[in-house]
């Protein structure tokens, strides 16, 4: 068998595979599998053949919403998905962003660390952490309240206009390669 053939066969299978994973889907919901899929691996607008394969008559597909666009990004996995955070630090930003932001929901630890630990990436001293952005110059997050008298006391942060820079920022980069 020579290299195309092989490639041809492989496309083949990744669309058999395709069709299988979206068929049980809504249609909403496909077009939500296929934006990400398009963001994830950087795909641009483009024009599909019509059925005799060519590009006569072809139709143009809408762009796919770029990982910034968070109109699709309702969720903190897609979320964290398009600005492929590197440290406890970049995804704590990410998911304080995801909270106020895309949420409108007060920024607490609790829900914040019980998202990221669903997602594989629990932090440990979260109150650290916040810690860390509240101090850096300029400051990403404020605390806002704290409720109780204890070093445990729950607290509500806030981020600051730098705070949402840097989260867009990291949701803006390109994506890094799988290799």
């Amino acid at each position: 068998m020579n290299e195309a053939a092989a490639e041809e066969d492989l496309e083949l299978a990744a669309m058999s595979g395709i069709a299988k994973l979206l068929s049980p889907l809504e249609p909403d919901a496909r077009s939500r599998v296929m934006a990400w899929v398009c963001a994830k691996f950087g795909l641009e607008r483009t024009m599909l053949p019509s059925h005799n394969g060519q590009n006569a008559g072809a139709r143009e597909v809408e762009t796919p919403p770029s990982p910034n666009d968070t109109s699709l990004l309702k969720d903190l996995a897609t979320l964290l998905e398009a600005a492929s955070p590197t440290s406890d630090k970049e995804r704590l930003l990410v998911a304080a962003y995801w909270m106020q932001e895309i949420q409108k929901e007060k920024v607490t630890a609790i829900p914040i660390n019980k998202q990221l630990t669903q997602f594989g990436y629990p932090v440990s001293h979260i109150s650290q952490a916040f810690d860390s952005l509240i101090t850096q110059k300029p400051a990403l997050v404020l605390q806002t309240r704290k409720s109780g008298s204890t070093k445990q006391a729950k607290r509500t942060y806030k981020l600051t206009a730098q705070g949402i820079k840097a989260a867009e920022a990291l949701l803006s980069r390109q994506p890094r390669s799988e290799e």
